[in-house]
């Protein structure tokens, strides 16, 4: 996150080396699965019926994970042609969603829940806004709010691929411009 202007306003970027990550592990996953095709099975268990064909659907399940994950990380850096794009732009009226190309004023939002999943590898960090209007931002993240895996009054900001300490900038500076936001007992960076 850097200051970049008088304006007090933030800019979350994507952190290189989680990219890195991510990528790295959408290709072990490709690899892994091409070894689990192209290696003979061992003799003690070539007799199993039906062993061969669930070795080769196990990976091919894993070669389209991986792929999947690829194509979106490669899809993402030449569509916003950076390897460190903007995520989330906070400013003191609102916030900017550059994944959704929508501007969010503080006013719009009636509560702020955290969520955070810790992980070594690659921990999932999201912010959850609740909406006062939902109408208004009902086509974000249509899909998911009509198969019912997202209440349709909020709206989830994902940035897993940010730092921790831009999540947590980010998460301290949404707080100070919004009420009804519950404490989550994270402390704040000092």
């Amino acid at each position: 996150m850097k200051e970049t202007d008088s304006l007090d306003t933030l800019v979350v970027r994507v952190n290189s080396w989680k990219l890195f990550q991510g990528i790295l592990i959408s290709t072990s996953f490709v690899f892994f699965g091409i070894l689990m095709v192209i290696m003979p099975l061992t003799t003690s268990k070539a007799n199993i019926p039906g062993y061969r064909g669930f070795v080769i659907l196990v990976a091919i399940a894993g070669i389209l994970f991986g792929g999947a994950g690829i194509l979106t990380m490669g899809y993402s850096c030449i569509k916003r042609r950076a390897l460190r794009w903007p995520m989330l732009t906070l400013r003191s009226d609102g916030m900017f969603d550059h994944r959704y190309n929508v501007f969010i004023p503080y006013q719009d939002i009636r509560a702020m829940h955290i969520d955070v999943y810790k992980s070594k590898i690659l921990p999932l960090y999201q912010i959850y806004l609740d909406m006062v209007d939902p109408p208004k931002y009902a086509n974000i993240e249509k899909w998911s709010k009509q198969q019912g895996w997202q209440r349709p009054d909020e709206i989830i900001i994902h940035l897993t691929l940010a730092s921790a300490k831009d999540f947590r900038l980010a998460r301290d500076y949404i707080r100070r411009h919004i009420k009804g936001v519950e404490d989550d007992g994270i402390r704040t960076l000092d």
